[in-house]
C-alpha cells in the first residue's frame, strides 16, 4: 500500500469512527473519487455513489464481499459470497433532474437524493430525507402528503438510479426460509477498512515499538519491507 493511501484510508477510518453510516459513506466516497470536489462528492445520486464505492472495495479488497447474516426464522449465522460484478446495475442513459407529484391538485417537484442528503442529519428523521429532496420552497407537513411524496422518490430511484436499491436473495439451509435483504455497500466496504486499519496500526506499533520510528516513517516503507521488519523483530 503506497504511502499517500495508506495515510489517506487511516485518515478515512478515524474520520469514519464515530460518523453515522451516510457521513461514513461520503468519507468512503471522497477517498474513491479523489479528484472530485467535496460539492460533487455530495451532488451524486446514491447509486453513483455504490457505483463508486463497489470500485473502491475492488481495488482495496477484491471482486468479492462476503455477506454474514442471521437467518430471520431461526437465527443461524449464514455467510454468502457476493461476486461484486453481480449486483452493479448499468446506469440509465437519461436520468432526469426534475421529478414531479401531483397530489389533491397541488404539484411537487423534487429530486433523487443525494450521497450529501444521506450524509445531513436531516435526512435521518421522520420524512427528513423528503423534504431534502423537495424543490418546493414549502415542505408539505399533511402526514399522508409526506407519505405519497416518500413513496414517489422511492419509485425514482428503482427507475432511475437503480444501483441503489440492490438486494441480495438468501435461503437457509437449515430451515428453509428466503428472503431478501438490502446490499449496503458502505457497511460492506467500512467492515473491511476497520480490519485493514486494524491490522495497519498493529504493524506501525510493533515496528515503532522497536526501531523508535514514526508513523509517517513507518507508511513510507513498502508492504514488503514492514513485513521483513516485522520478521526480524520476530512478530
Amino acid at each position: 500500500m503506497a504511502r499517500k493511501l495508506a495515510q489517506a484510508m487511516l485518515q478515512a477510518w478515524e474520520d469514519g469512527c464515530a460518523a453515522q453510516a451516510g457521513e461514513r459513506g461520503l468519507i468512503l466516497l471522497r477517498l474513491a473519487e479523489p479528484t472530485l470536489s467535496d460539492a460533487a462528492c455530495r451532488a451524486l445520486s446514491v447509486g453513483r455513489r455504490d457505483a463508486a464505492l463497489l470500485g473502491l472495495h475492488e481495488r482495496m479488497f477484491g471482486p468479492i464481499a462476503r455477506a454474514l447474516v442471521d437467518c430471520p426464522a431461526c437465527a443461524e449465522p449464514l455467510e454468502l459470497d457476493v461476486p461484486l460484478a453481480a449486483i452493479r446495475v448499468a446506469p440509465p442513459e437519461d436520468v432526469s433532474e426534475h421529478f414531479e407529484l401531483t397530489r389533491e391538485g397541488q404539484t411537487l417537484a423534487f429530486r433523487l437524493p443525494t450521497a450529501g442528503d444521506l450524509a445531513d442529519p436531516v435526512g435521518a428523521s421522520a420524512g427528513g430525507l423528503a423534504r431534502l429532496c423537495l424543490l418546493e420552497p414549502n415542505a408539505p407537513t399533511d402526514p399522508a402528503t409526506v407519505e405519497a411524496l416518500e413513496a414517489a422518490i422511492g419509485a425514482a430511484v428503482n427507475l432511475h438510479d437503480p444501483q441503489a436499491v440492490v438486494s441480495l436473495a438468501f435461503d437457509c439451509p437449515d430451515c428453509a426460509a428466503h428472503w431478501r435483504s438490502p446490499f449496503d455497500i458502505v457497511e460492506f466496504l467500512w467492515r473491511g477498512f476497520d480490519r485493514l486499519a486494524g491490522d495497519l496500526l498493529a504493524e506501525i506499533h510493533v515496528i515503532a515499538s522497536a526501531y523508535g520510528w514514526g508513523e509517517d516513517q513507518i507508511l513510507a516503507l513498502s508492504p514488503q519491507r514492514r513485513r521483513r521488519y516485522l520478521g526480524l523483530i520476530g512478530a
